[in-house]
């Protein structure tokens, strides 16, 4: 089949392609189009620009210093509503005339500078953009072709890096609400440990041992007395006896109430370092969730750009 003209419908390239295929890959921006519309989209453009060779701004003047005032405004002061409304007007009083269209692309991309923007704004762009070409002098039409078609590239290089981008922070939130939970169930257990363990050394109060350090120096001492008395009164071994057995007493009650003080030390011990792993957990469990707060951001971010 003999090759016909068509104009690529995601840059704006003229074409040669073969009619009886029903798509094809653009050579310029190596995107897919359909045939049946990027013939259409040559035949409007070349219908629009004839159409449209004729038309004369009758207000030439106000015309120049609307764009005169909008390149002021977009360069100079950085006002960019301001500048787009002066090129909005004049592409709405002068339609014949490209630079309203181009100078309309221009602030909505930055001056080209800015692919950073959503699917939905590069349609809107790509409309003015079509429209600047419709009526562009052929000496510049190839220029702002051009420019277009590298702008695109970038925007489209962007939305890819931007889509994988999204795969990755899905993932990630994914994985900082698993170990959110994990984190937040260790907690849990920790905090119930920390209640059973101050219960219990609640219950361990030294009062109630208290009368054990009294009761064995008494009976230490009585029991020394009572020994001593016995040695040097020569009255044999079995006299020494209740003495000892008293000293024995004494010194076992004094052994329980020092291991008695020293579980309880690690008790409390063992506590605290429980408090201070529950308190490193938490912010974990924080930082986690400024992660995750960050990825909805970014998530929600390349939703809206990727819409």
């Amino acid at each position: 089949m003999p090759l016909v003209a068509a104009k690529c419908t995601q840059c704006g390239a003229n074409l040669q392609i073969d009619s009886s295929k029903d798509a094809a890959i653009c050579p310029n921006c190596n995107t897919p189009f359909v045939t049946e519309k990027a013939i259409t989209n040559y035949k409007t453009y070349y219908e629009y620009k004839i159409e449209k060779a004729d038309v004369h701004i009758h207000d030439e003047k106000s015309v120049e210093t609307r764009l005169k005032n909008a390149e002021i405004f977009f360069k100079k002061h950085n006002n960019i509503d301001k500048a787009y409304e002066l090129f909005h007007s004049v592409a709405n009083d002068a339609p014949g005339d490209y630079r309203g269209w181009w100078g309309l692309v221009r602030v909505k991309t930055n001056d080209f500078d800015s692919p950073e923007i959503s699917r939905k704004e590069t349609d809107d762009i790509k409309y003015y953009a079509n429209c600047a070409f419709n009526v562009a002098p052929s000496d510049m039409l190839d220029k702002l072709e051009q420019t277009w078609r590298t702008y695109n590239q970038q925007v489209y290089k962007f939305h890819s890096k931007l889509s994988l981008d999204k795969e990755e922070w899905v993932n990630q939130l994914l994985t900082a609400q698993a170990n959110i939970l994990s984190l937040e169930s260790r907690i849990t257990l920790l905090s119930n440990e920390i209640i059973e363990s101050d219960i219990i050394c609640k219950r361990r109060n030294d009062s109630k041992l208290f009368y054990f350090i009294p009761t064995a120096i008494i009976l230490g001492v009585i029991s020394l007395i009572g020994l001593f008395t016995n040695i040097f009164s020569k009255e044999g071994e079995s006299s020494i006896l209740l003495p000892l057995l008293g000293l024995l007493y004494s010194a076992i009650l004094a052994a329980v109430y020092v291991i008695f003080k020293c579980i309880k030390k690690n008790a409390e011990q063992l506590n605290q370092e429980k408090k201070k792993q529950k308190e490193k957990l938490i912010d974990t469990v924080n930082e986690y969730h400024k992660t995750k707060t960050t990825l909805l951001e970014k998530i929600s971010f390349a939703e809206k750009i990727l819409s």
